[in-house]
Formats: structure tokens, sequence, C-alpha cells
């Protein structure tokens, strides 16, 4: 029988199990001293630097992000936090920043794309643009993908940057990347040879049409790739190839239907379209055998044998026999007499004859093709522009004259007086209005006079209190910009109003030209609404110099403060009286006199007019044109229906008296043409003119 359990264990085994217990606990004890007593952090371990930035950017962000969870639990009011306003997108600064449509189109805006070719090509059909506006558009942006299910991210692809040539010039960065590329344009046009001369008239034709449609969308960024798109490449070549390809569609189904003036236009055609000879010359060797005129065609049958094709041996006994032909027609000299050809008809249109335009290709038209869509481009209509000229008599009594594109007048203003020579005229490209100021010989402020195209007075601004010259309209703003008389010697460049309810005109003040420089002339570029002026240094006056300035304003915003420009001229040996900015070439001309300096304020006339292409960005100038027997050199306007400059000069005529005349000048080829001469005494001095499309 067991005894009572407390004697089960002795006292002994309890304090042995108490000891064990103790054991534990000192051993325990033991590793956590020797844990304590071990190798550790140090004291100087734990001062902990941090890096400033890491601070400023990740650690700060996240104080304040919890201090204000913290603050809106406790009840205290939430600080709401906004984020940081977006900037504009690429687009915006593409539009604002660029004048050309392509540029236009690659941000998506096609409005403004659409309103720069209509003022630059008279745009009338859009339709073959669309191809390549919408792979502009889709070339000029990619997307990114980011996280599941999150939109992509867009981003603005843009072309290198171009700097022109020169000092000061301005590089040209963040414009858009262009699918659209001049090299792509001139391989269309070695298929376009090579179609024409194996005689595939269609597939030449989709290559045209592609060139066409592609030279409006392409942006050259270097002189090389412009000369390419001018008279050297794509555009000097187009209206031949047209011309030739349209010859075979030209002939009639009955040759003997053929008029001399029909087979002098063969002649004419064969001789402008020589590297591509060998299908048209089939079909006019038809056409004058047609009418059995067998000595002409014989000599196209020659030509047709001397080409590199058609020189072997097989075709000696043809060539023979084409030198045995007798009879022969007189035909008229189309060649000679002839300016250039009627593209709908082929039939030539003589110098002096009345014609339209096409803006864009320069196809020639008979006038009732104005307002038509061109056969050859298919994308501008055909236009002719009248010149608003004002001028005076002896006697101070002046008028303005509307002159066609044969310099022939067609309708006068009604008589106003004014003191010579302050005068000055602009036009609204728009409405078609044209305002003229003026300084009235018996008042001693100026005037401001609107026509409408029909040189009907529609309103007159007098008693204006300040004076003010060189105003030019611009269109997007429905305002003026020109030269206010702030004193004796002081102008500003400022922006004018004229209000036709109030009768008034309010001026505010943009740009104080140097001191004792004065605007002599100006003109305005309505694509980019910039206004140009040329400055002389204190003209009239014994201390003055014969040097000349520029000023350019960048793009005029009324939301943004004007900024203006001045670049001294480099030239020496023409004193530029007159300038005028083209659309079409996007270039400043200016015009004046051939001088030779005799002092620093002196010089004596060469006796000759040029024509210049003025650097707006050096200042540099290039000579287009001379013309020699000049007196004076008069107004200088470019054309809005054409690739033309047109100038007055006054010259001694063979009789003794002068007269004035108007001459065309082209940039194309430097080519200069007398359109017309004015003797009357109404003529005796010529003011000033601008262009209206008609």
């Amino acid at each position: 029988k067991w005894a009572d359990e407390d004697d089960l264990f002795s006292d002994e085994e309890e304090e042995g199990e108490e000891g064990l217990g103790r054991g534990k606990k000192d051993k325990a004890q033991e590793k956590e001293s020797k844990r304590e007593k071990g190798p550790g952090w140090g004291d100087d371990d734990l001062d902990i630097r941090l890096d400033p930035l890491l601070i400023h950017r990740f650690i700060a962000p996240l104080i304040a992000t919890f201090a204000v969870m913290k603050r809106a639990r406790a009840g205290k009011g939430a600080v709401s936090q906004s984020a940081p306003q977006g900037g504009a997108p690429a687009t915006v600064f593409w539009c604002s920043e660029s004048s050309h449509a392509a540029d236009h189109f690659a941000a998506g805006s096609v409005q403004t794309a659409l309103q720069l070719l209509s003022a630059q090509i008279a745009l009338a059909n859009a339709a073959p643009l669309r191809a390549g506006a919408k792979s502009l558009f889709l070339g000029s942006m990619g997307h990114l993908p980011g996280l599941p299910l999150a939109p992509s991210n867009r981003v603005y692809l843009q072309r290198a940057a171009s700097t022109p040539a020169g000092k000061g010039a301005k590089s040209v960065v963040g414009m858009p990347a262009l699918t659209l590329r001049v090299t792509e344009l001139l391989l269309d046009l070695k298929e376009a040879y090579r179609t024409f001369a194996e005689a595939q008239f269609d597939d030449c034709r989709v290559h045209l049409d592609r060139i066409i449609a592609g030279v409006p969308l392409v942006v050259a960024p270097t002189r090389a790739e412009t000369n390419d798109l001018k008279g050297s490449g794509v555009g000097g070549v187009l209206h031949s190839l047209q011309a030739a390809a349209g010859a075979p569609a030209a002939r009639a189904q009955d040759c003997d239907g053929h008029s001399l003036q029909e087979q002098g236009t063969a002649r004419y055609l064969c001789s402008m379209c020589y590297v591509f000879l060998h299908r048209p010359l089939i079909d006019f060797i038809l056409v004058f055998c047609g009418v059995q005129n067998f000595i002409n065609a014989a000599s196209f049958a020659r030509r047709l044998l001397e080409l590199p094709e058609m020189s072997a041996e097989r075709n000696a006994d043809s060539r023979l026999k084409a030198q045995k032909a007798r009879r022969i027609v007189s035909l008229r000299s189309v060649s000679v007499n002839a300016s250039t050809t009627e593209h709908s008809t082929l039939k030539p249109i003589y110098k002096g004859s009345p014609s339209v335009k096409c803006p864009y290709c320069l196809s020639t038209y008979s006038p009732e093709y104005k307002g038509k869509t061109c056969l050859t481009c298919s994308i501008s209509t055909g236009v002719t522009s009248n010149i608003y000229l004002v001028h005076q008599d002896d006697q101070q009594n002046g008028a303005v004259s509307s002159i066609n594109d044969s310099g022939l007048i067609v309708s006068n203003s009604t008589s106003f007086r004014f003191s010579w020579p302050l005068l000055e005229m602009t036009s609204d490209p728009t409405n078609r209005d044209i305002y003229v100021i003026t300084y009235p010989a018996d008042v001693s402020g100026p005037e401001l006079f609107m026509f409408d195209q029909s040189l009907k007075e529609i309103h007159s601004w007098t008693n204006i209190p300040f004076s003010f010259f060189d105003l030019q309209y611009s269109t997007k703003q429905a305002n003026f910009y020109g030269i206010l008389v702030t004193s004796q010697y002081g102008r500003t460049i400022s922006k004018f109003v004229a209000d036709v309810v109030s009768n008034s005109v309010t001026a505010s003040q943009l740009f104080t030209l140097p001191y004792m420089w004065y605007v002599n002339a100006s003109s305005f570029d309505q694509t980019s609404n910039r206004y140009l002026a040329l400055m002389n240094n204190f003209p009239g006056q014994a201390n003055s110099t014969l040097s000349q300035q520029l000023v350019i304003s960048e793009t005029l915003d009324e939301m943004l403060p004007a900024q203006f420009t001045v670049i001294p001229l480099s030239f020496s040996s023409v004193l530029v009286q007159f300038v005028a900015y083209s659309a079409f070439t996007q270039c400043l001309y200016g015009a004046g006199l051939q001088i030779k300096k005799t002092s620093a304020t002196s010089y004596d006339s060469m006796g000759s007019a040029s024509v210049l292409v003025l650097d707006p960005i050096t200042g540099a100038s290039t000579v287009l044109a001379t013309l020699s027997g000049v007196l004076e050199v008069g107004p200088l306007t470019a054309s809005q229906s054409a690739l033309s400059l047109n100038l007055f000069v006054r010259v001694k005529s063979i009789a003794g008296s002068d007269s004035w005349q108007l001459w065309r000048v082209s940039p194309a080829d430097s080519s200069t043409q007398l359109v017309a001469s004015y003797t009357e005494s109404d003529y005796a001095r010529v003011a000033a003119a601008c262009e209206l499309a008609a």
C-alpha cells in the first residue's frame, strides 16, 4: 500500500527538481547575457544620414500625405490637394508656330490647314489631298501601352531640328514628323518619265496625280529640296508632262478638221516637250498627213527617226524617204508669237491676250474658265487678279484705278486731292475692300478711305487726331497694323481699329522704332499674321545716311505681347524703296534703284532698277531681275493669282517725255515682261498699289 502522496517524493527529489528548474533558467539567462555582450550595432552606427534629394522627393510628400490623412480622421477638416495643371499639347504648338499646311494636318487641325491652302494656292477641291492628310495625322504620333486595363500613352513624334543657313538663324524645334518627303516625289517623277516613254499614259497619270497631291503637303527643310520642288525638279516638269500627255487626247477623231492653229500648236508642243517625244510625234504625223501637209509630217518623221530608240539600221530607208517630201503649207509660228498654251484645247495664247491661271500648277486657260477647277491639278481654281493703283496729276488730283491682268484700266474712283507723297494703301483679301490713307492738301490730319472692289467709296474717316502711315490690314484680326507718329522724330508700330459706327480710329502702341528711323514701305504676311517693314535712317535730312533695316514681327496675337526683330540690310548697291510679301513663295521681295554712293549721305543713280529677294533672318539679298533705263521706282506688288511680281517704273520714252510702265517679274525663272505703259497726264505720279483676286 502506497503511503500518502506526500511521501511519494522525498525532500531531496523536490530539491533536485527545483535545482533542475533553476539550472534551465540560469542557462537561458546566460545565453541572453552572452547575446547582449556579443558584437552588434555601435553607438555611431545609429546615426543614419539620408540623402536630402531622397527626403525631398519621397519622404517629405509621404509625411505631408500622412499628416493630411491624420487631420482628416481627427475631424479637423480635410485639406484638399489638386494635381498641377497640364501644359498645352504639342499639336497647339504645331499650329501656332507653323504656316505650312502639312504641320496643321499632322496636328489634326483640318480647318486651319484648308484655310492656309485656300490663301496660298486658292484651294477649291481638297479631295485629292485626303489620303496625304490622313497619312500625316496618323504618322505624327504613336501610342505606347501602359499598365493593364489603363489607356495607352500618346507620344508625339518630332522631326529633326532644321537650322536655316545664316547668322542669327533660329532653329525649328518641336515640329511634327512628316510621312511625305521630297525624295518620294522624285521617285514618282522618275516613274512618270518611264511610263510616259513606254506610252503607259494611265500609269503616268497616276504618278502625276500623286505628285500634284503631295507637293502642298511636303516641307522642304533644305535649299536643295526646295530647288527640287521648283523649276529644276518636280514643279518645273509637271506642266510639260501634262501638256504632252494631253496631246494625244486633244487629237480629233477626224484629221481633216484640224486648223492651221492646231497644227502650229503641235509644233509648239514638240518644241517644248523634247524629253518625251515618241508618242506625240506619232500623233502629230497623223495630224499633218490628214490635212495633206506632208512636208511638216516629214519633218516630224525625221525627228522621230532621230530619237535614240529609232536610230536602228532597219529604219535607214524610212529616213531617206522622209527627206524627199515636197508639199508644204505655211503655218503660224506659234512658238514665237505665243506666250503659252491654253491647257484645255492646246491652242496658243498670244501675248497681251486675256487669260486666267491656276495659282498652284500655273496652267493657263481662256477667261471663261475663271472660277472653274483646274484640269491639270484638280485642286485649285483659275483666277485673275486686279491691281489697284493710286496715281496723281501735276495739280495734286488723285484717283484709284483698277487694272486687270493685262494692264488695261477697268474702272476709276472719284477724284480726291492729297499732298505728294503722303499716301499709302492696303487691302482686305477676304471682303475685297481697299483702304487708302491720304493727307489732303487743305487738311492738317490724315484721312482714311474705304472702297469696295468696284471702287465705290463705302466710308471715310476724317478728323483723325493723330498721324499714321503704312497701315496693313490683318484678315485674321480685322484690324490694322502700322506706324503711329508720337513726336517729331518718334515712331511706334501700333495696332489700329477703324470703327464705322463711331467713325473713329484708335491706336494701341506695340513697339518703338529706333530713334531717327522711319518706315518707308511695308507689307503683311496674312498666313502667319506678321508685319514686315523697311526702315530708312532719317530720310530727306542733311545728316541722314543710306543705311536701311527691316523690322519684322513675330506672329501677332491679341492675347500675347507683340515681339519685333530689327535686321540691318547688308547690301549697298541698291536703295530699296518698296517691299512686297508673296504668299506663294513665302518670301519677301524688294525693289529699288541701283546706286553708286558718293558719300555717306548721297548717291548717284545708275539708271537701273533691281528686284531683290530679301532674307528676313540675315538681312542678305539676292538680285532677282534688273530693268535698265529707269528714272524712278514705283510700287511693287505680289500677285494673288500667279507666281509673279508686278513693278511700276518711270522711264523716258523715245519722244522724250516720261511715262510709267508696268513690268511683270517671275520669281521662278527671273524673266521680265512689259505689260503696259501709261502716258496720260493723270499718271504724272504713281504713289501706291495693291492686289486683289478678281
